[in-house]
């Protein structure tokens, strides 16, 4: 999308998740691209850290649950949301990344657009 979202393909199998893509702001996946390959033990400190700057109360966990969350209360819904974290059929995958992934990317724009607009 030109307002600054990239389409990255991932198409992974772990376990009975299959993640096809994702959508991701352009400006965050270049400075994503630019770091060197990170290994567990450097996961393993940014978990930490992100603990302990709330108290031990969010993890890397929450984020993606809150991100899971936002998607699925917003136009994407329960389904758009599945197919982002990876918890759906191959072929309503393969619908969304075919026919409307453009759609997925501007329902994706509003929604935290809208929350990011009342906090």
């Amino acid at each position: 999308m030109k307002d600054g979202y990239s389409v990255v393909l991932l198409n992974r199998v772990v376990g009975q998740k299959h993640s096809y893509f994702t959508i991701i702001s352009t400006k965050l996946w270049g400075c994503f691209r630019s770091l060197s390959k990170v290994e567990y033990e450097q996961r393993k400190v940014a978990h930490a850290l992100l603990k302990s700057h709330t108290n031990g109360v969010v993890a890397f966990k929450d984020l993606r649950i809150f991100h899971y969350n936002v998607l699925s209360r917003s136009e994407m819904k329960e389904s758009g949301a599945e197919v982002l974290a990876g918890r759906t059929r191959s072929v309503s995958a393969k619908h969304y990344l075919v026919n409307e992934i453009d759609k997925m990317v501007e329902q994706y724009d509003k929604a935290w657009k809208k929350y990011l607009m009342q906090t």
